[in-house]
């Protein structure tokens, strides 16, 4: 089972706070928007930056809803007061760990996870990030998924994205090589280090090496952060 129908059997159950750990917020939003479209939802973004929006489904649109609602407990709290909406809703909370710290905010969650399997219509709460930090008290009540690394085929439809776009042959050889080479990397990073590749090379032969040298540096990276060693 992919995590499209994990997550949309979940919706079904009436599964009321589901965090997801992942580095690629994109390819989240992408497979939120898919369940959304099929399954008729509305999509709501909030962060601490712009506040509560409602997302585009087919474009990348964004409308501000209200007065902004900048306050992450007053998000939540409009959460709680759209329980009789006829509307089947999803909302996205960014940067759930910052918030919790406040214990306004874990009250919230322990509420909304307790009061919303029993709204009017179908109604989430989805928290991203790539670490779920959850104090005891709410360990519980958060439903926890690992969001899955992208595939071969995200990396070969990032690939001809990129090649349609800067009008460049891409044999399949180096096609095989380079979504290989990516093992790891997020939409994002693919993305940025694919198109390094195809101005260092035009996605020749010595693409290959641009990524694993790319991803070399990234993975150093990492491992100064986990370490704290240079």
């Amino acid at each position: 089972m992919n995590i499209t129908d994990i997550l949309f059997t979940r919706f079904r159950a009436r599964y009321p706070v589901i965090w997801l750990e992942s580095f690629d917020d994109p390819r989240v939003y992408q497979t939120l928007k898919e369940i959304c479209k099929a399954d008729k939802y509305n999509l709501y973004r909030w962060s601490v930056v712009e506040g509560l929006v409602e997302l585009g489904l087919n474009m990348d649109t964004v409308l501000p809803v209200g007065d902004k609602k900048m306050d992450g407990q007053q998000m939540l709290s409009e959460l709680l007061n759209r329980m009789d909406s006829y509307n089947k809703e999803i909302f996205v909370l960014e940067g759930a760990n910052d918030l919790l710290g406040h214990s306004e905010i874990k009250i919230l969650l322990k509420r909304i996870a307790i009061d919303l399997p029993h709204s009017r219509k179908s109604m989430h709460l989805i928290l991203i990030s790539p670490k779920a930090n959850l104090p005891l008290d709410l360990v519980r009540y958060v439903d926890l998924l690992s969001f899955p690394d992208c595939d071969s085929e995200d990396y070969g439809l990032i690939l001809e994205g990129i090649s349609e776009e800067l009008k460049l042959e891409l044999s399949e050889a180096i096609r095989e090589k380079l979504v290989y080479e990516a093992s790891g990397l997020t939409s994002v990073e693919a993305q940025r280090i694919y198109t390094l590749a195809a101005c260092e090379t035009s996605l020749g032969e010595g693409a290959v090496n641009v990524v694993r040298r790319e991803k070399a540096r990234i993975e150093k990276k990492m491992d100064i952060l986990s370490t704290g060693k240079l």
